[in-house]
């Protein structure tokens, strides 16, 4: 779970760059025995708010209760607010094409570190991390 003050950090951040509009919050979610498979996806609901942790609930929801629901629920494993077009979901499905489990689906055969690595390599103006295997929150 995040703490505190790492939770109004992510709101000072935002309420300091007002002027520079959220693209979309770019997610990567897994059901827990899923060790290497991630759904990566979008959403930009609630993004004017700036209630981002309200827009990854939402999200996560509605994925539970669709068709591809099992008995396992969906779990963020990494999230991102991304203010540029190279920290956006088209570019990240672009950047791990060759780990696409299917052309017309958001799966990808990948492991966490791959994705950890591409956040790091992003310029910080470029996105806000929310949620990684080391700042979890509890959605």
């Amino acid at each position: 779970m995040l703490s505190d003050k790492y939770l109004k950090e992510i709101s000072d951040f935002l309420k300091e760059d007002r002027k520079r509009k959220s693209i979309e919050i770019v997610y990567c979610i897994a059901r827990p025995k899923w060790k290497n498979i991630f759904k990566i996806g979008r959403t930009t609901f609630l993004i004017k708010r700036n209630n981002y942790i309200e827009a990854l609930r939402h999200r996560l929801k509605s994925l539970n209760n669709t068709s591809l629901r099992t008995s396992e629920f969906f779990e963020i494993r990494h999230a991102w607010i991304s203010y540029n077009k190279t920290t956006s979901e088209k570019a990240t499905h672009e950047h791990f094409k060759m780990f696409r489990e299917s052309k017309n689906r958001e799966f990808f055969l990948i492991n966490s570190q791959k994705i950890t690595k591409f956040l790091r390599k992003a310029p910080e103006k470029d996105l806000k991390i929310i949620c990684s295997p080391l700042k979890k929150i509890k959605i």
